[in-house]
């Protein structure tokens, strides 16, 4: 092991030792545990996702240094401090320092006027592509985090709704860079369904700016390709739709009375593909949308057992005589749910990472091949780093 002073082992604490980058990966996947547990903690700490933006602003700083110096290194005659020296094995040969200097220059070392000497393998530019890896994925991904946004909003046919309002969205995350101010209006033009192209539906999407002039329009199906514009992409979760119903007897007697929501139905039911189940006071009820035909099944049963069954088509029905019961659906709302997120750079990620990689096996493979020669009364000691010098020196023993 080198010997240090406290400024040197500062400095190779800062700048080599592997413990720090292992600090703040371990900080990361700590703070990654309390966003998605959603711990509680003291009012005095500050949110999960603001220390996980800190923490790696951190890390990208020191990966920065880490890569500009041995950027800086590779452009110098010796790549490595010869400061360095290690003292746990010395080496005594017969032979004089300059002797042992020249078998090491004919093997392809370089050395300084102290007697320090290096031969230049890929052991620095393999380091350089660790470092230069992780910094393009802490870059790319720091500025991806700090311009996150992901929103779901509930959206009918109608009119364009200004989207610059964060209180139309549900479980909003967003970085600090964020702002909703430049959103543009998003209008749905029009429900697909039953069609072979779009088999499990579809919607329309168009988007306007400030001025009511259409900038993107397309159709979007659910895990399809979304909506793409100035970096923001609008995927469709799902359809739904909100049935107001009324059941009751011949007799007057109230068994049902609220607002449902219709469910996507898997598998469906003929031509039937969104349900909703519901409990009234007499029997369990199963209510079946086919959006295409706009019809609804309603079906009432005990223990298992269908016991009445009736269709309404919208348009035509309003109320239907189910035996004893008398069902009734008014006007109902088809809704869908928008997500908005923000297109993350993963190919440049995972491209960082890939160079990271490539360069973590170079280092394993090749060692900085490193030797100290120093003249002694009976010949000359030295000390070595890398294999290749070792085997020349305890050939010289």
């Amino acid at each position: 092991m080198p010997e240090r002073s406290k400024k040197n082992a500062v400095l190779y604490f800062l700048f080599s030792s592997p413990w720090l980058p292992l600090i703040f990966i371990a900080l990361f996947a700590l703070f990654i545990y309390a966003e998605y547990a959603r711990l509680t903690l003291p009012r005095f700490i500050p949110l999960p996702r603001t220390l996980i933006i800190v923490n790696n602003i951190c890390f990208l700083l020191v990966i920065a240094l880490r890569f500009i110096s041995r950027l800086l290194r590779l452009t110098r005659k010796f790549h490595y401090d010869a400061g360095d020296q290690p003292r746990m094995r010395t080496y005594q040969s017969d032979l004089q320092m300059c002797s042992l200097r020249s078998e090491f220059a004919a093997a392809g070392f370089c050395f300084d006027k102290s007697g320090y000497g290096e031969k230049r393998t890929l052991s620095l530019p393999a380091t350089t592509f660790i470092y230069g890896g992780i910094l393009l994925a802490l870059l790319v991904g720091s500025y991806d985090n700090l311009r996150y946004f992901s929103g779901a909003f509930v959206q009918g046919l109608g009119a364009p709704t200004p989207l610059d309002d964060e209180r139309l969205f549900s479980d909003v995350r967003k970085g600090p860079l964020v702002s909703l101010k430049s959103m543009p209006k998003l209008q749905v033009k029009k429900f697909i369904f039953d069609d072979t192209k779009w088999p499990k539906g579809a919607v329309e999407l168009a988007l306007y700016d400030k001025n009511n002039a259409v900038v993107a329009q397309r159709t979007v199906a659910k895990n399809g390709k979304p909506l793409a514009y100035r970096g923001l992409e609008y995927h469709l979760e799902g359809y739904f739709a909100e049935v107001p119903l009324q059941i009751s007897t011949d007799n007057m007697h109230m068994e049902f009375e609220g607002t449902l929501k219709v469910q996507p139905l898997d598998p469906p039911q003929g031509s039937y593909t969104y349900y909703a189940s519901f409990q009234g006071i007499r029997l369990m009820w199963d209510l079946l949308y086919d959006p295409a035909g706009k019809t609804f099944r309603l079906m009432g049963g005990k223990n298992g057992k269908n016991i009445v069954d009736g269709v309404i088509i919208i348009g035509r029905d309003t109320t239907i005589q189910m035996g004893p019961f008398v069902a009734k659906l008014s006007n109902f709302a088809q809704r869908v749910e928008i997500h908005v997120v923000r297109h993350r750079q993963l190919v440049l990620v995972y491209l960082g990472l890939g160079i990271s990689a490539i360069g973590i096996l170079l280092r394993l493979i090749l060692r900085p091949q490193r030797v100290w020669l120093e003249e002694a009364p009976e010949g000359c000691r030295a000390w070595g780093v890398g294999g290749e010098v070792k085997r020349l020196l305890n050939t010289k023993d």
